[in-house]
């Protein structure tokens, strides 16, 4: 629904976990250092303009035409486990 502008920025946080989780399986965890994977973001997303989805994009990425929110899921356990551990670290 185009009204539900926080609906739109919790898609757009789960397509860029899963873009992220596509990107480290291929072009590994220092992608965004690999200049395959800014190549191919030139050609298969940045060449479309805004003629795109992010259904689209999530396909181009090879994650299928859904959008999963089990990697962005994934991601915010991490980083919960990781706050915590720092806490935990500073009560002692």
């Amino acid at each position: 629904d185009p009204f539900f502008l926080s609906a739109d920025y919790v898609r757009g946080f789960g397509l860029a976990a899963l873009l992220e989780e596509q990107f480290q399986q291929r072009f590994g965890d220092t992608w965004f250092r690999n200049p395959e994977a800014g190549a191919w973001l030139k050609s298969e997303i940045f060449a479309q303009g805004n003629r795109l989805s992010a259904e689209d994009v999530a396909a181009l990425s090879g994650a299928g035409n859904t959008i999963s929110f089990e990697p962005l899921k994934t991601r915010l356990m991490k980083r919960f486990a990781e706050t915590e551990a720092v806490i935990e670290k500073a009560r002692r």
